[in-house]
């Protein structure tokens, strides 16, 4: 697999960085965490509480993680779609 940015949304602002790092590990290496901003438009910069990762995939992230009890929702170009459920790729339930 590829260097791939990866969206990372609905986490709270305090969840760190080695949160997200613990919870991505076994899925490939992480290269840098940023946060998303507001439309460049804007005058001033504003987070938007969206993580952008780049990361070399080893392998495939599911549409859900649990990163320290929280609910988080990676995506990204090409993933494969799976179960918010079951965990089972190839539907949505």
């Amino acid at each position: 697999m590829a260097m791939r940015p990866i969206r990372l949304a609905n986490l709270p602002p305090e969840i760190t960085e080695r949160n997200i790092r613990t919870a991505f590990a076994s899925y490939g290496a992480i290269v840098s965490i940023q946060d998303e901003m507001w439309s460049k438009a804007c005058r001033y910069k504003v987070a938007n509480r969206v993580k952008i990762i780049m990361m070399k995939l080893a392998k495939h992230l599911p549409s859900q993680m649990n990163i320290a009890g929280h609910r988080a929702l990676p995506s990204y170009d090409g993933q494969q779609v799976t179960c918010y459920e079951c965990g089972d790729s190839g539907y949505i339930k």
